[in-house]
């Protein structure tokens, strides 16, 4: 047998029995103060560790701030793409900030998803004494190139070229790949919105923005169809 204090009358009892013999106080080892005190401590604490772990874990996820200092290997990402800082000053690489393979597969998961034998091939690259190209072509009628920038990896502007053959079938496999092809450069872009917008871009010569992306078409008789996406210039 264990034996304790009565927690009204400090009687001798047993831990387990129910009812106190000398005073009669019910459960008299239990110290129900105590045991809220305790109680209530351990909520504290767990609020408090709630707390100090979504402030971490909030503050591990927030935006980056501008980076402005001295070192030149510093890097990080930014809406429009790497920023590096050289000299103390904040250098903008002016991309859509994402590599050939990622654009790809945004486009070719579009294509998939709609049922179209379209795909593009990253690993087409040409290689340029200032920039290198991806250079391919997108069904029958579309041809794409890509400005890559060399030391960053990343895309700096999409531009597509078309010429169809006059049919109807023709123009609605034009838009619809070049619908697919701008809104891949900009994540979250819906191709169904671009292909809504193509009649004013063309006609009213109106520029479409998206995020950090800049989208235009237009026609020539030289040219055909253009449509390209570019990052949106830094202020």
């Amino acid at each position: 047998m264990t034996a304790t204090l009565c927690t009204s009358c400090n009687h001798p009892v047993d831990n387990e029995v129910n009812v106190c013999p000398n005073c009669g106080e019910h459960n008299p080892a239990v110290n129900t103060a105590k045991q809220l005190k305790v109680i209530a401590g351990v909520v504290v604490v767990m609020v408090l560790f709630l707390a100090v772990f979504s402030g971490w874990n909030n503050t591990a996820l927030a935006p980056i701030p501008p980076i402005f200092a001295v070192d030149e290997s510093v890097e990080v990402r930014a809406p429009r793409g790497p920023v590096k800082v050289q000299n103390g000053q904040l250098v903008y690489y002016v991309t859509l900030g994402m590599t050939p393979k990622h654009y790809a597969d945004r486009v070719n998961a579009t294509f998939k998803a709609l049922d179209k034998p379209f795909a593009i091939d990253p690993t087409d690259i040409e290689t340029g004494e200032v920039l290198d190209f991806l250079e391919t072509a997108i069904g029958s009628y579309v041809g794409l190139i890509g400005s890559v920038d060399k030391e960053t990896g990343y895309l700096t502007s999409i531009n597509l070229f078309a010429s169809g053959d006059d049919t109807r079938a023709s123009g609605e496999e034009i838009l619809l790949v070049a619908s697919v092809a701008l809104a891949g450069a900009s994540p979250g872009a819906d191709h169904q919105e671009i292909y809504k917008r193509f009649n004013d871009m063309v006609l009213k010569q109106e520029r479409y923005r998206h995020g950090h992306v800049e989208f235009q078409a237009a026609t020539t008789e030289l040219m055909g169809s253009w449509f390209s996406a570019d990052p949106i210039q830094p202020d």
